[in-house]
């Protein structure tokens, strides 16, 4: 008769890859997930409503306090796949119950109820065990920051918001990749934060075009595009001097092309901050981060095309250059690797 010994690594390793597959959750599947939950929260409001449980507003606070504590405490349930769209339509119809209670007693303002929104979702996403309610939370608090730069005319600030959701992003994304090359655990919070900072990134781009002050757009716009380029340059160092060992010269090189395709964009920052977001993509092997670049890349730059109030003539010779300078950067890339795999070789 045979001992049969445990192997706690190999437990270790399925758990691991459990834990894995359990955090990737698409980021298209948690938007479902979220509308499905959503309506069920509607039908359950409008029960409340029609049993006149609304119409006192303390009852309205306590109701959206138990939604919270309540749906919060049954998220800490293993294997809560089942109930997780319930449990995520309540704690959303509580925060809504909490927050309009809360307005209708103190009279707050647009800018209040953002700051109350932005360290609700701070909270929920450190205590909240839903990958989906992190990747919601991290939008919606971004989405209150920018309310609050607007409403309080702060917009001049807009690039620093912006500027931060950039490194949030190509930290989560290199903390992300190297997890996965390690074969360790991914947390729900990396994994839910590196999606929502993607799309969020990719929205964020569209705020200097809907500023009103066209100077003060214009400003904005300059001074995001020269952050997204420094950081282009940082991911550019670090994937090409740092992790293939190129050159400076032909880094240098690549850099010096890249700003002069985006230069005659630099008041468009959703241009280069696509192509940003394609290139972390690809440097960190990350899916959803390539298709939201090639989608709002085409997007930005035909906003661009047809924003331009120039003749089809200078259109055409800006796109000539600009395809000219493309080419120049691949050929430097395949020179680069065909010298490599010759030096292999």
């Amino acid at each position: 008769m045979h001992n049969c010994k445990r192997n706690p690594l190999a437990s270790t390793q399925k758990r691991s890859s459990k834990q894995m597959k359990e955090t990737q959750i698409p980021w298209y599947i948690r938007l479902l997930t979220f509308y499905g939950a959503s309506m069920a929260g509607s039908f359950l409001l409008l029960f409340l409503g029609l049993f006149e449980l609304l119409n006192s507003t303390p009852v309205v606070i306590f109701l959206g306090i138990v939604f919270i504590v309540v749906s919060t405490a049954l998220s800490f349930r293993k294997d809560n796949g089942f109930i997780e769209p319930t449990i995520i339509s309540f704690v959303n119809l509580g925060q809504g119950l909490f927050l309009f209670g809360f307005a209708d007693i103190f009279t707050f303002d647009i800018v209040s109820i953002c700051v109350l929104i932005f360290f609700l979702q701070l909270i929920l996403y450190a205590v909240f065990q839903s990958s989906i309610q992190k990747f919601l939370s991290v939008i919606i608090g971004i989405i209150s920051l920018v309310v609050i730069l607007i409403d309080t005319k702060l917009s001049i600030l807009f690039p620093i918001l912006l500027y931060a959701v950039m490194l949030a992003l190509y930290w989560t994304s290199k903390t992300h990749s190297q997890a996965i090359e390690k074969n360790e655990p991914v947390s729900s919070l990396l994994s839910s934060a590196k999606e929502a900072l993607t799309l969020s990134l990719a929205g964020l781009f569209v705020f200097p075009l809907i500023d009103e002050d066209a100077d003060l757009a214009r400003s904005i716009s300059l001074t995001t595009s020269v952050l997204i380029w420094i950081t282009l340059f940082v991911l550019l160092w670090n994937q090409l001097y740092i992790k293939l060992k190129w050159k400076k010269e032909f880094l240098f090189g690549i850099f010096l092309l890249t700003v002069l395709i985006f230069l005659p964009t630099v008041y468009h920052p959703g241009i280069s901050g696509s192509i940003f977001i394609l290139f972390l993509g690809f440097a960190y092997s990350q899916r959803p981060a390539q298709w939201f670049g090639v989608f709002s890349s085409l997007g930005y730059l035909t906003y661009y095309y047809y924003a331009m109030e120039t003749t089809l003539l200078y259109k055409s010779y800006q796109m000539i250059l600009s395809g000219i300078l493309f080419l120049a950067i691949y050929a430097i890339w395949q020179f680069k690797l065909s010298k490599k795999e010759g030096v292999t070789e």
